[in-house]
């Protein structure tokens, strides 16, 4: 009886597939042997629908009324379907746990998806959103919520509500300023705000002491909070394409950090508190006003990344030694004339580029040893 339900579903959506569209068996209870892989359909021990994946189709006119009576659905991926409004009836779903509605049309959503109480996964990327209702922060249970790629120009004040959250992507949007209240995202472990017109952060953001990835790529910064060197447990640091002179020195609290994106800036100096980054494994200043690479890069161990590319440098004031781990250096596009042939007896690195500097000799013996070099 399922099955024949779930073919009316297909047929119903699409006139022309539907004639080919044959279920010859349920195995595993997942409807999935279908002809077309634009279509899923997993049922539970009961036979009731508890998860669709309906995508590739044109829903332009709306997404088809049927779909809001199943009202056991757990699950609805609605993917690529030319969605250009979600309906007052999504309420209807009220055990719906993941809804994913990526690369669609829609310019809105409706206040009602804030009754979705059971929601924990909220994947709304790639349509053309320039809000979200202050409701969404009625979704306490939400533990991932993906906007990026839309039109967005700011973000509600309730999104603070929202406590269970640990993944929260606002990528590429038009957003300036950030509500205080995300500062309450207790739970948060992923924060990506990269690509948005950012005027300033709040410095509340000095309060998600759980996260461990924060992205401000390409956000227009002049500064950055101090408050940062209070997320003592993050471990990915982007703030690449910026227009940062200067990094907090409270960012020397940042001792887990494993990754620091710093390319594309204004700095003119390497900040001398990475010295305490014993974690650190890529260290990436590419394209900055750099004229020397200080003495104490050459102590940090962990390194297997280090990029220093396109800067004025025309002096290494490290020693190598150290550097055990390392696997990448990239020194090119810089001002050196002399090669740091030391370089040559670390065991670990394979690629170097030295293209693009002022060397008026050829390659030294002592780095032909490495697997790739650019000169």
């Amino acid at each position: 009886m399922k099955m024949k339900f779930l073919l009316i579903i297909l047929s119903y959506i699409s006139f022309t597939i539907a004639a080919t569209l044959t279920c010859n068996k349920v195995k595993n209870k997942v409807c999935s042997s279908c002809t077309d892989k634009n279509y899923e359909c997993k049922t539970d021990e009961k036979g009731n629908i508890t998860s669709l994946l309906i995508k590739n189709q044109d829903f332009s006119n709306g997404i088809p009324d049927i779909i809001f009576s199943i009202t056991t659905l757990k699950d609805l991926y609605l993917n690529k379907n030319s969605i250009n409004t979600l309906p007052k009836k999504i309420v209807n779903l009220k055990k719906l746990r993941r809804l994913d509605i990526r690369s669609n049309k829609l310019t809105a959503l409706p206040k009602e998806i804030g009754n979705l109480s059971k929601l924990k996964y909220l994947k709304l990327s790639n349509n053309k959103l320039s809000a979200l209702p202050s409701t969404i922060g009625n979704l306490k249970s939400l533990f991932l919520l993906y906007v990026s790629n839309n039109v967005l120009t700011s973000v509600p004040s309730s999104i603070g509500n929202l406590t269970d959250l640990e993944e929260l992507l606002l990528r590429t949007n038009q957003i300036q300023t950030y509500p205080k209240t995300i500062g309450n995202l207790s739970n948060l472990r992923i924060l990506d705000l990269a690509r948005n017109p950012i005027k300033s952060l709040p410095v509340q953001i000095g309060k998600l002491k759980n996260l461990k990835e924060l992205s401000l790529t390409d956000d227009h910064l002049k500064s950055v909070p101090a408050e940062i060197g209070n997320l003592t447990n993050l471990e990915i640091l982007d703030l690449e394409s910026n227009v940062l002179s200067f990094i907090p020195e409270e960012f020397g609290n940042l001792k887990n950090l494993k990754v620091l994106w710093l390319d594309m800036n204004q700095l003119e100096y390497v900040p001398e508190f990475i010295v305490n980054f014993n974690n650190l494994e890529r260290l990436d200043i590419h394209a900055n006003k750099l004229t020397f690479a200080p003495e104490f890069i050459g102590r940090i161990k962990s390194l297997k990344i280090l990029d220093l590319g396109q800067n004025q440098i025309r002096n290494i004031h490290f020693k190598f030694d150290r550097l055990v781990n390392l696997e990448l250096l990239d020194l090119g596009w810089n001002y050196l004339e002399t090669y740091p042939e030391e370089a040559g007896k670390l065991k670990n690195l394979k690629t170097l580029f030295l293209n693009n500097n002022s060397f008026t000799t050829p390659l030294p013996d002592s780095l032909k040893g490495i697997e790739t070099v650019y000169v």
